[in-house]
């Protein structure tokens, strides 16, 4: 039952969300297959501002959004001179390089993916198709 119960949190550790911080995307590999794997983090790929989305993993391309922070350039001391871009990212599975990124309004959806196709909605009301391959 004891062993049950660690292959199950494993499991559950492995899968959730949480492993995706604000600001980083990461992946890990469990080392063996034994009921207590030692993880090993494989790389990271590091935004200017939370992730907003569970990734998508697909034909070795990991595809995840992230609401990111962009400044005007005003002088320091002036205020708050910043806003905010959603970036939605394809990361080479493998090794964590940025294959492209594409810009939309504000932070959304996680993505959906079929056909070559990436679809993620955003809270600008709209739905985005962008080609699998290039952002395009």
């Amino acid at each position: 039952m004891r062993k049950i119960l660690a292959l199950l949190l494993i499991v559950m550790f492995l899968t959730l969300p949480s492993l995706i911080t604000p600001k980083q995307v990461s992946a890990i590999f469990a080392t063996n297959n034994s009921l207590a794997p030692k993880a090993t983090l494989l790389w990271n790929y590091t935004t200017s501002n939370g992730v907003w989305s569970s990734p998508a993993v697909v034909n070795g391309v990991v595809y995840v959004g992230s609401e990111d922070i962009f400044y005007t350039g005003a002088p320091y001391g002036t205020g708050p001179q910043y806003g905010y871009v959603g970036n939605f990212y394809a990361l080479n599975a493998a090794n964590g390089h940025k294959l492209w990124n594409y810009s939309i309004p504000d932070g959304g959806s996680s993505p959906a993916i079929a056909d070559g196709m990436v679809y993620v909605g955003s809270f600008d009301s709209n739905v985005y198709a962008l080609n699998a391959s290039n952002g395009g």
